[in-house]
């Protein structure tokens, strides 16, 4: 396999105007075929992705709400904790009180949230 690549290489290194003539062409029809499938998708009506931009922007919004969904319940579920140390404390001052109504709002907040 070794002999085959430097053959290639030999063989690429001895005509550089032939080598970039070459790898031109196979640009150029490769830029051609890409241009012609373009064309042919934008005509065909029943392909549903003809570009692939909505369809990672639609993945992208879904990736963004389910984040958004993970950090609310991280957020809810340390509410939860902290309520749930006042719970076992014995004694409550006037601003664990106040803490334990803000904690209870912020959550009813968060479950009515859409």
């Amino acid at each position: 396999m070794k002999k085959y690549i430097d053959n290639i290489k030999i063989w690429l290194e001895k005509d550089p105007k032939r080598t970039f003539k070459m790898f031109m062409a196979i640009l150029g029809v490769s830029f051609v075929l890409m241009i012609i499938t373009e064309i042919y998708n934008k005509n065909n009506l029943d392909n549903k992705f003809n570009s692939k931009t909505p369809y990672l922007f639609e993945n992208s919004e879904a990736i963004i709400q389910k984040q958004k969904l993970q950090k609310k319940q991280k957020s809810m579920n340390e509410i939860k904790k902290e309520l749930n140390y006042f719970k076992t404390k014995e004694m409550l001052s006037k601003n664990d009180s106040i803490r334990i109504e803000f904690l209870l709002d912020r959550l009813n907040y968060m479950k009515n949230e859409e």
